[in-house]
């Protein structure tokens, strides 16, 4: 991706291919070209214990920004890292079954992933030692192996009694807190003694080994190891009995006697259930710990599973400790023997009488890879184009091929996860439109999606035409941002809930799932769609509103995690604008919301139809175009002990599918209950869409990166927008460019038997380039294709002054790439899109130079449709549906239009000059 700023004003704009605005002007000095970086060099690799050391050097671009990752990755069934632009080496750790190979690195910046650098030789990491047994710690320093742990010096007076103990991450060491308050270091744990100066009460791990912490009674805290100061806090009583550090090693739950939870430094505060407790072992994940009552229950807190244990042993155990695998934990008993509880492993005939602390080994980290596979706003573009060249058939979009390449990413790793963002239908070619949109949904349910959300136009008809689809569908539906569930929801084919997070359960790994829809659904959808239903803004102007939904969403996060999730990921039909001309760095929705985002790894969005994929500050978030033209494919390695995913890699492969030329459909490896399902309605829809009404010398654009419709006049929303003032006589017309869904002909519908241009790409900022040349048939399905909303055409009168507020709303949110933006007739008007909120718009006639008063003593006969008038897209000044006059349907005003117009010979259409833009 590279765009370029300019020192100078700015006086027109560039479309680039990566889909950025590059800013033009008259005699401006160079201009600074923002891309992404380079490839990194000189990539080397080496064996080491547990895993491969990567080196590298800096890539020769930057791209003019800083490299804030760099991402190494050795393919499906190794781990990829993720670490910091200024770091140049990384250790790789081996994944169970890994065997020698090679490693690529990527830089990323602000701009996006730069090319994978050259690998480096294939090499095999060396199998690592790990720590057995237990440890138990007695008067005077006394140890005690079971199950074969290692033992060192470890010497205690008799005035330091052993309290808590932590073996290091080796097994070849120990921290030991003591009752005096004293923190001492044995074997590798070489440091200093440390004073708590106070009665103490815990010693804690640090989140991922960073260090420890030592707790006292009354909430001093005193860190050691590494670990990140936290402030201390006050009890008097009841005192402390336990501590836990929390994912972000930045705090402690400190918990008192009574079970009342203090937050320190970035600890939220909390309460278990009423009772007496004595002990608490804190899970490895940060995210939960079991608390041991008096009489001997375990309490589970957070994401910790349930424990069901032997109450007489627990309730006079002495000391307690996290196995390795942070599933359960070891209790030293009374009579001095060792017992396992949840999912720690038994330690045969573990016994140690006099012992007063029990050590197991640190928890010890279990990586392993998975695959998200991510689409958005497929839009029911279910077809795909066949060309031919060079010796190859090349099948272009449709779920033919995207089943198949999902299919084959799969089986590069069995836990791969297949989710979507929403818009699945609507504003589709009519082999969905046509069946109510049931194609869509089989296709999806073949392709093997496992959760999807509700875009807005999964709302395009009303809640029992969503919670019909969410009937006929295999897949999950996951929304965390709506008011209520109630009215929306359903049970899929599979029986399951609409939920405000899910969790999927497949080769090893949990995925938990939330999702958020666009709150402008509202406007953008009939009045009415959404019934009672309001859509929560994490970035509300209203405060109070903001921080509301911000914790809902938060609850849903948390949630899939207390559930057991290993990674969460966070659907989103919330869309990236932008490149910032000036800084080079992303805008819209998409980029303000992921760190709001705490908890979720990585954030998959959509509804701009716009490529993106960078890191946000520590998050993954990406977004692909519109039509299954390309989709996200995210390699994740993630802890399965802490549940931290320590590195995640992003491409965004082309959705097409190879065959040498002439193969038969039913041999080149497209998904075959795809191609049947697709023949069957294409069978359905020949005999009407297929028939030609006409003809056009040229491909008229629409769409692009960004979608030239929702920006500026063009000759297809010209066309548009004369016919319906002409139709019906009126002085102006207002189509919105959203509700224009291709190009014309259209290049997502596929008829049978009809020549169709040869498309010069499969998408880029310019899909509309073609390598043939017109004239093109103009059939049935292009017109349903264009506008498939089924939106009627109505006339009305509004005044000069709603002329200008109709227009200063269609140009409020280019940046977003909203589909407000207003393709007009009778009309001619000038607008600054960087000018202030409400005088964008400087200048607006008549066709013939007559100016428009910004006025209510005027008025104006206005043609426009349904949905415009009734207020959708923002235009509530238009007067409402109750004062306009309801006319034909707009697709069969348009297709007859086309009958006539076609009679002297293929259409010429271009665009005049009527929307002027002068930024």
């Amino acid at each position: 991706m590279t765009h370029k700023k300019s020192a100078a004003s700015i006086a027109a704009f560039s479309i680039l291919a990566a889909g950025a605005f590059v800013a033009l002007s008259a005699g401006a000095s160079a201009a600074t070209v923002y891309s992404t970086p380079g490839a990194p060099v000189a990539v080397t690799a080496e064996p080491a214990a547990g895993g491969v050391q990567v080196r590298w050097s800096v890539p020769v671009s930057t791209g003019n920004l800083p490299v804030t990752q760099y991402i190494v990755d050795g393919g499906q069934g190794s781990c990829p890292i993720t670490v910091a632009g200024n770091t140049f080496s990384a250790f790789v750790p081996a994944i169970a079954g890994q065997t020698s190979r090679s490693f690529s690195v990527t830089a990323a910046n602000a701009e996006g992933f730069g090319s994978a650098s050259a690998p480096s030789a294939a090499v095999a990491p060396i199998a690592a030692t790990l720590p057995t047994g237990v440890l138990a710690v007695g008067a005077r320093g006394v140890l005690t192996s079971a199950g074969g742990a290692a033992t060192f010096p470890l010497k205690l007076s008799a005035v330091d009694r052993p309290m808590a103990g932590l073996r290091t991450p080796s097994g070849n060491g120990a921290i030991i807190l003591t009752s005096t308050g004293v923190i001492r270091s044995f074997g590798d744990a070489s440091s200093k003694p440390i004073s708590l100066g106070t009665v103490p009460a815990a010693l804690v791990r640090g989140f991922n080994n960073d260090g420890y912490y030592a707790v006292g009674r009354g909430g001093i805290i005193v860190a050691g190891g590494g670990a990140p100061t936290i402030a201390s806090v006050k009890l008097r009583n009841p005192s402390a009995i336990g501590a836990v550090a929390i994912r972000d090693n930045a705090g402690l739950w400190i918990v008192t006697a009574t079970g009342q939870i203090i937050g320190a430094g970035s600890a939220s505060a909390g309460q278990l259930p009423k009772d007496r407790y004595t002990a608490v072992i804190g899970r490895a994940t940060g995210e939960g710990f079991w608390a041991i009552t008096r009489e001997g229950q375990v309490r589970s807190y957070g994401d910790a599973p349930a424990i069901v244990g032997n109450t007489d042993f627990l309730a006079t155990a002495r000391n307690f400790d996290l196995d390795s695998t942070g599933k359960g934990f070891y209790a030293l008993g009374a009579d001095g023997s060792i017992r396992a509880f949840g999912g720690a492993s038994s330690i045969v005939g573990a016994s140690a009488p006099g012992s007063a602390v029990v050590m197991a080994p640190a928890p010890q980290p279990d990586f392993t890879d998975a695959q998200i596979l991510a689409l958005s706003d497929l839009h029911g573009a279910l077809d795909y184009t066949k060309s031919t060249a060079n010796g190859t058939d090349t099948y272009t979009g449709g779920v033919a091929a995207l089943a198949a390449n999902f299919d084959r990413d799969r089986q590069a790793n069995p836990a791969t996860f297949t989710v979507s963002s929403g818009d699945n239908w609507g504003a589709a070619p009519p082999l969905s439109t046509a069946f109510d949109e049931f194609p869509t949904v089989y296709a999806m349910n073949i392709a093997k999606f496992d959760t999807s959300i509700f875009g807005n136009h999964e709302h395009d008809k009303d809640l029992a035409h969503a919670k019909a689809r969410v009937n006929a569908s295999t897949f999950k539906w996951v929304i965390s941002n709506y008011s209520s569930l109630n009215e929306v929801q359903a049970k899929n084919a599979n029986n399951e809930d609409v939920t405000s997070w899910t969790i999927v359960n497949r080769g090893g790994i949990k995925l938990g799932v939330v999702g958020l829809n666009v709150p402008e659904t509202k406007e953008t959808v009939f009045p009415g769609n959404l019934g009672n239903i309001s859509i929560g803004d994490l970035l509300d102007s209203n405060s109070a509103q903001a921080a509301k939904v911000r914790t809902q969403v938060k609850a849903a996060i948390q949630a899939a995690r207390n559930a057991g999730a290993d990674v969460v990921i966070t659907t989103a039909h919330e869309g990236y604008g932008l490149m910032d001309a000036n800084s080079g760095l992303p805008q819209g929705r998409l980029i303000d919301i992921a760190p709001l985002l705490e908890g979720s790894d990585a954030l998959f969005g959509g509804h701009s139809h716009l490529k993106f994929g960078a890191y946000v500050g520590n998050k993954l978030v990406a977004e692909t175009v519109n039509a299954g033209v390309f989709y996200n494919r995210a390699h994740l390695c993630v802890d399965r002990t802490t549940r931290r995913t320590v590195g995640m890699n992003l491409q965004q492969p082309l959705n097409i599918w190879t065959a040498p030329a002439g193969t038969t459909l039913g041999s080149t490896g497209l998904n075959a209950d795809e191609i049947s399902s697709i023949d069957n309605y294409k069978s359905q829809l020949n005999s009407v869409y297929n028939n030609v009404i006409g003809s056009i010398s040229a491909v008229a654009p629409n769409g692009g990166n960004p979608q030239v419709q929702r920006q500026r006049e063009t000759a297809l929303g010209d066309y548009l927008a004369d016919i319906q003032r002409k139709a019906y006589g009126t002085d102006i017309a207002l189509q919105n460019g959203g509700g224009i869904r291709d190009m014309l002909p259209a290049k997502t519908w596929v008829p049978s038997g009809v020549a169709r241009p040869t498309w010069a790409s499969a998408a880029s900022a310019t899909p509309w380039a073609v390598t043939s040349s017109g004239p093109y048939p103009l059939t049935y399905g292009d017109v349903a294709t264009i506008l498939p909303f089924g939106n009627q055409a109505v006339t009305t009168t509004i005044t000069g002054a709603d002329v200008w507020a109709a227009l200063e709303n269609g140009v409020s949110q280019l940046t977003a790439g909203a589909g407000r933006f207003p393709q007009v007739s009778g009309l001619k008007f000038t607008f600054n899109a960087n000018a202030a909120v409400g005088s964008r718009v400087s200048s607006v006639t008549l066709t013939n130079g007559t100016p428009v008063p910004n006025s209510s003593s005027v008025s104006y006969s206005l043609a426009t449709n349904d949905f415009m008038v009734a207020g959708g897209d923002g235009y509530t000044m238009l007067g409402g549906i109750g004062k306009a006059k309801t006319r034909e349907v707009l697709e069969t005003l348009v297709r007859n239009a086309i009958i006539e117009d076609s009679k002297n010979g293929p259409l010429v259409i271009s665009t005049d000059g009527r929307i002027t833009r002068i930024n």
